[in-house]
Formats: C-alpha cells, structure tokens, sequence
C-alpha cells in the first residue's frame, strides 16, 4: 500500500497550498505538556509524538498532573466518540486541548500523528482556499451535526499556506466517506487524474513530506537563522534538527 501511494504522487505530481492557524492570539508556547489518561497507551503516543519531534523543531513534555485549565493535550480513550482533536489549534482561553482515541486508532502512528498535528493549528486538507480546483464538497451527504469548519474554506487572515506543496496523501486529508450521513460520498476529485488521486483520500500509512514541511515553516522558520548555509532545492528547506542540512522531497537528497 505505501509503495503504491508513493508511486502515484510521484507520478502524478500536483501543488496546492496548506494552510495553518495564524491567529497570534491562538499559538502554542513549547515544550507542549501533555498527558494520556490511560497510561498502557503512552507509548503509542509517545511514539507518535517522538516522530515529529525528530522531524521538526517541536518538543512535548508529558506532566501526568496536567490541569484542564492549561495549555496542553489530553490523549484520553473514548469509546463514544471517533479518533478525533477537539479543537484545530490551541484553545483561544488557554484550557486544554483534548484528543480521542479508541482501539481503531491507538496502534496506526500515523492516525495519531495526525490528530496532533490538528491541535498544533493544521487544518484539513479539503479546506484549502483553492480547493474547488481539486476537490468539492457534497454537503448535502454530510451527517447533520458535523461541525462544518472541517470542510469549508479557511479564513485567509487566521491561516497561512507558505510555501508547501500538498499532494491527495496528505493525512490530513479526509477520506471521501468521512462524516457521510447515508454511506453517501462527501468529497470526490475534480483533476484529471481525479480517479487515481481518489486512492490516496485519507491514507494514515505515512506522514508526507508537505505535512512536515507545513509544520516547519509556521512553527521553525527562524531556527536555523543566523547558520552558515547555502539555499536548498527542489522545495527543500534547512533541517531545524541539522541545519547544515537540507530535507528535500522523495527522491531528492539534501547536504
């Protein structure tokens, strides 16, 4: 299955813009302190979180004593509700952020991985300002009570898009099914290679180079100021972990 999707974004390339909270009111202050209710899954999540913290220049710190009325993440299992965070971004009166599991979830790094990267501020792929280009929404086969802010178009002064380029596997991206009222699709491809790109809707197999990239230009653009370096290429940019080294898309290698 990953073979497959990477065979397919490398063959069928395509650019859209990401997009993140920029609301200043609205921002992390770092290390993150979080904490998992049920402590058999914390090394699920501490992998999870590991992942990015290797990738990017984030840092976590787990505080078992963590308050409800602090900046921080929750990881707690609820059967009652799907794998899911609370909130896209940090909560506007610094109370803290809650993320869902269950059984379904808890054991894919990358489904997790992707629910955390919803509470640091990344929206869904399918909110895009110019998504209509490439995707479009079937409202009417969207269950009732679904909080709508999952597919309309963000709001250009709260979010940014950088420069990341966004490929149909991005887990951040919904799968065509998801919140549908009568098994009914919600989303469907408009590209010309609509019914390849369909395939990669909601893939939680690998954390793509954009989703990485996205959180590096809102969260790490200023590490590496200051460092001695050349320009990176073919979209790459300075490793905030290494910054003598570029990260660059498959199959593009950076020194």
């Amino acid at each position: 299955m990953i073979i497959l999707l990477y065979s397919l974004i490398i063959l069928f390339p395509i650019n859209i813009n990401g997009a993140i909270l920029t609301d200043p009111k609205r921002q992390w202050s770092f290390p993150i302190q979080y904490n998992v209710t049920i402590k058999k899954y914390e090394n699920h999540i501490k992998e999870a979180i590991d992942e990015i913290v290797n990738h990017t220049c984030l840092n976590f710190t787990r505080n078992d004593s963590l308050s409800l009325n602090s900046p921080g993440i929750v990881f707690r299992f609820n059967t009652s509700v799907g794998c899911s965070s609370e909130k896209i971004g940090p909560d506007i009166d610094n109370k803290t952020n809650f993320i869902n599991f269950n059984d379904y979830c808890i054991s894919n790094k990358v489904f997790i991985q992707s629910l955390i990267f919803s509470a640091l501020g990344a929206y869904p792929e399918q909110t895009r300002l110019d998504r209509e280009k490439y995707i479009y929404i079937y409202y009417t086969n969207i269950k009732r009570g679904t909080d709508l802010t999952l597919f309309n178009e963000t709001n250009s002064s709260t979010t940014s898009d950088y420069d990341t380029y966004y490929d149909y596997a991005s887990v951040l991206q919904f799968y065509n099914l998801s919140f549908s009222a009568r098994g009914g699709y919600t989303m469907g491809t408009t590209h010309e290679y609509g019914d390849v790109y369909r395939k990669m809707l909601g893939q939680k197999s690998f954390v793509t180079f954009d989703n990485y990239k996205l959180i590096n230009r809102h969260f790490c653009n200023q590490t590496c100021n200051g460092t001695r370096f050349g320009a990176c290429f073919s979209s790459g940019y300075p490793n905030p972990r290494k910054c003598e080294e570029c990260l660059c898309p498959y199959p593009f290698e950076g020194k």
